[in-house]
């Protein structure tokens, strides 16, 4: 035990500001990424979901596509006209593949988005699902576009638990 009470009770001043210190950091870092990441995912929406006309044309292309047999065709085309909507279909895929990795990293702030988007991202999914699988088996890559897939199906989860 130390001889000098003031002592004492200096130490544990200085204990008690890092600790203060270190809460404020922390809080603070913390707080600012939070709003980096809903500052990202709004200039995302409005640069490429909104004001991009190349982007528009594909989800236009992407809902015309009600046929399952043409979605089919997508997987293994055999002509130009297949190949370039194959490509297209993939486009689509891989953004809200991307989507959900920036979401799980937090790169983008998933209630933003999700209040932007979260119906329309799950029936993308549904109407894409069969042509996944089908392009999955195929191409003997199991892991495509899971991400979309894990976060469209939390999304529809949490839909179906509101309308209960």
């Amino acid at each position: 035990m130390p001889d000098d009470p003031l002592r004492l009770v200096d130490v544990a001043a200085a204990i008690a500001a890092i600790f203060v210190a270190v809460v404020v950091g922390v809080y603070g870092f913390t707080h600012r990424r939070k709003v980096t990441a809903q500052r990202a995912t709004l200039e995302f929406i409005a640069q490429y979901e909104v004001h991009n006309q190349e982007w528009l044309e594909l989800l236009v292309f992407f809902n015309s596509m009600t046929s399952p047999d043409r979605m089919q065709r997508i997987v293994t085309p055999e002509n130009d006209d297949q190949r370039r909507d194959a490509v297209r279909l993939i486009t689509v895929l891989n953004h809200y593949e991307i989507v959900a990795i920036a979401i799980e990293h937090q790169s983008i702030d998933e209630d933003i988005y999700k209040e932007w988007f979260r119906f329309p991202y799950v029936q993308f999914w549904e109407k894409a699902e069969p042509t996944v699988i089908e392009w999955r088996r195929q191409k003997n890559s199991p892991r495509a576009f899971v991400r979309f897939e894990h976060l469209a199906k939390r999304w529809k989860k949490e839909i179906l638990a509101e309308r209960t």
